[in-house]
């Protein structure tokens, strides 16, 4: 294991159970978007598409943000 890698779970390990719960749910949660960012034809790219289609046909106003 890289030494950065054990230096992380030497001090995780010294949180409480629910802090290492809630860490746990961080980390996975962000492995999900992580792999949906990467994933091809995913949400996240379809509506990124959308996006880019609705801004080239001039059709997104900037007080809608």
């Amino acid at each position: 294991m890289i030494e950065s890698m054990q230096i992380a779970i030497d001090k995780i390990s010294q949180l409480s159970e629910t802090e290492q719960k809630e860490l746990v749910n961080l980390i996975e949660q962000e492995l999900k978007w992580q792999h949906e960012e990467l994933e091809p034809n995913s949400i996240l790219d379809e509506l990124a598409d959308e996006a880019i289609k609705e801004f080239e046909s001039n059709s997104t106003l900037e007080d809608e943000w």
